[in-house]
């Protein structure tokens, strides 16, 4: 949740937003039009005051709708990007967006620190939240008219539950059944003319329809120049086919992939020290070589042990580019938030010619084999982000990653996708990195 201060040439105001990544934010339109400078705090309940766990962020630059209307709130939809990414801790995390309508029967939770009736007008100066009931846009436009249309969606609560002034821009939120993370279904967007107060029903811009005008805006985050000095790419060539993979260099000879990108192989041309895949980069370091290990007991068919390691010729010369990752020790399991990268497709079928990364949050094995049944062992690990997320063709073999304290560790290796594709909200498959370290 993330409280924002809006200030424009001639007002200031108060709306809310959630992470949706770690530097970009979702908010309604309204809260972004003629904004001139915008003040982002997270990683508390409270709005003011000190907290250990909160940061004020600056912000870069903000993208309103193009079809918002301010009269109608058609389309109230925005999204704000911070200066820098946000270090996520326990207390700041990004929120999945919901990847279908959200139904009349779901009872989601509005959040936000509004003020709590008409005649107080004061913010709340801790978040409330409260569970209300979605309607039907036919009950709605009883209230409303045809201003309601199919991208908004209205809930209703007691009296005196509600949106309300300050609210804008807050999320709508829902635990899916047989899910343990909380997802993105609407914005605020208006409540009742007849007050806070009213019984009348609350607006709220659905997320649903807007996924494809949020994925590219935000895609994958570019990763900085030696960001990931450990991450390399790999074109794979076999007796009769060519593919890409990724993988991480393990040490100064060894680079650690996936089973599946070393099978049958017959050379792999590898790159490293850079986060571009052409172009001129003084960095950059291309090698081949013909020697693996692929593990003995992988299986092509189930993907369990998909791990293998490949020997570079000579050692690579280390630099503030070029640096080896080092391997988890620890078995890391459920709600870890984790790292991918690659240079896996995004939007096309073209493999991203910029190294991209993308925050994950591990799930339990049994929600796993929710999608996947019994194919998940206790080798692997899943990983879930929001809508279009996540690995994709051409990212297997790059690695999963933690950060503890001053350094990155590899908990797994990027082993499958969803057949329901890139774009889902499917989880994506890891081998996992520490029972091969034994």
């Amino acid at each position: 949740m993330v409280a924002i201060t809006v200030q424009t040439q001639t007002t200031q105001h108060f709306c809310g937003g959630a992470l949706i990544s770690n530097e970009w934010i979702l908010t309604a339109a309204q809260c972004v039009h003629e904004a001139v400078l915008l003040t982002v705090r997270l990683g508390s309940i409270h709005l003011k005051g000190d907290d250990s766990s909160s940061v004020t962020v600056a912000t870069s630059h903000v993208v309103q709708h193009p079809d918002f209307d301010s009269e109608t709130l058609e389309n109230d939809i925005g999204l704000v990007k911070l200066r820098l990414p946000v270090e996520l801790t326990d207390y700041i995390q990004p929120i999945r967006l919901g990847s279908i309508n959200l139904p009349t029967t779901a009872r989601p939770t509005a959040l936000g620190w509004g003020q709590t009736g008409d005649t107080d007008p004061e913010l709340a100066s801790t978040l409330n939240y409260v569970t209300v009931a979605v309607l039907s846009n036919t009950e709605c436009r009883i209230t409303y008219g045809n201003q309601i249309t199919d991208n908004m969606v209205c809930v209703d609560g007691n009296y005196n539950e509600g949106a309300c002034i300050g609210d804008s821009g807050s999320p709508l939120v829902v635990r899916p059944i047989g899910g343990t993370q909380l997802t993105h279904v609407g914005i605020s967007s208006f409540f009742s003319g007849n007050g806070c107060e009213s019984t009348d029903p609350s607006g709220y811009t659905r997320t649903y329809p807007y996924i494809d005008w949020i994925k590219n805006i935000i895609g994958g985050d570019t990763a900085r120049v030696s960001q990931f000095r450990f991450a390399a790419a790999i074109h794979v060539h076999t007796e009769d086919s060519t593919f890409f993979c990724g993988g991480s260099l393990t040490g100064n000879q060894w680079i650690i992939t996936s089973g599946h990108c070393a099978y049958n192989a017959t050379l792999f041309t590898i790159q490293l020290g850079s986060s571009k895949l052409t172009g001129e980069d003084p960095n950059r370091v291309i090698v081949s070589t013909s020697t693996y290990f692929l593990h003995p007991d992988f299986n092509p068919d189930s993907l369990d042990n998909d791990i293998a390691v490949i020997k570079l010729r000579m050692p690579v010369m280390l630099n503030g580019y070029i640096q080896p990752i080092y391997m988890s020790s620890s078995n890391y399991v459920n709600s870890t938030t984790v790292i991918a990268f690659g240079f896996g497709q995004t939007t096309d079928p073209e493999l991203s010619n910029e190294l991209k990364y993308v925050t994950l949050t591990t799930i339990p094995n049994a929600e796993c084999r929710i999608f996947y049944g019994n194919q998940i062992t206790d080798n692997m690990i899943c990983a879930s982000g929001n809508y279009n997320e996540g690995t994709c063709i051409g990212d297997t073999g790059g690695g999963l990653i933690i950060t503890n304290g001053k350094h990155n560790l590899l908990v797994g290796v990027s082993s499958f996708i969803s057949g329901n594709g890139c774009e889902s909200t499917d989880p994506s498959g890891y081998t996992r990195a520490y029972p091969y370290t034994q």
